[in-house]
C-alpha cells in the first residue's frame, strides 16, 4: 500500500509519484547544472542555499521551494519556463 504523501486538489498523490517528481527535477538541476560547468558549491552560492541542499535536490531528496525553482530556472536562461524541470530525459 502507498503512503500518502499530500492532498491535491486532483485528490491524493502517493509518495511514490512526488519522489518520481523530486527525482526528475533533481536530475534536470543537475544536467543544467553540469552544462554550465557549475559546481554544486557555485550554484548554491548563486541561489542563496547551503550546497548540501543543492545535493539533496539533485539525488531526489528534497525538492526546491516555488521561488528558487523560478531563479533557477531564469539562471540557466528558461525564463519563467518552469516546465523543463519536469520533463524526462528520454531513456529514463
Amino acid at each position: 500500500m502507498h503512503q500518502l504523501a499530500s492532498l491535491t486538489p486532483n485528490g491524493l498523490r502517493c509518495a511514490a509519484a512526488e519522489q518520481r517528481r523530486r527525482e526528475t527535477i533533481g536530475r534536470n538541476i543537475a544536467r543544467a547544472r553540469e552544462g554550465a560547468g557549475l559546481s554544486q558549491l557555485q550554484l548554491a552560492e548563486q541561489l542563496g542555499v547551503d550546497r548540501g541542499v543543492v545535493s539533496k535536490w539533485e539525488r531526489g531528496r528534497r525538492e526546491p521551494r516555488a521561488d528558487v525553482l523560478e531563479a533557477i530556472s531564469a539562471l540557466f536562461e528558461h525564463g519563467d519556463d518552469l516546465g523543463w524541470l519536469y520533463q524526462k530525459v528520454q531513456g529514463e
